[in-house]
């Protein structure tokens, strides 16, 4: 489950204020807070919500959780509406 707080008075559409999931991974239990992350990788992981950079918010999380780039970037398809 993805859970995200946008800025207040904002759309949820690149302003999140927070942004985080948990649930089952292929090792078992995950939980993802930005709040938790270095300043540099939450700072960098909002700019790629901003920018609806998948890639990007992709590598963050993967480092941070260890789960497959591929599990983490399908779950980011439900939360990031793309252009393509």
């Amino acid at each position: 489950m993805i859970a995200t707080s946008p800025m207040s008075g904002a759309s949820a559409n690149g302003n999140v204020a927070d942004f985080k999931f948990e649930g089952q991974g292929p090792d078992g239990p995950v939980h993802f807070d930005a709040a938790e992350l270095p300043e540099a990788d939450r700072e960098a992981l909002f700019e790629a919500i901003a920018d609806t950079d998948l890639d990007r918010m992709s590598e963050i999380i993967v480092r941070h959780t260890s789960l497959p780039k591929d599990i983490v970037q399908n779950m980011l398809q439900t939360f990031v509406k793309r252009n393509d």
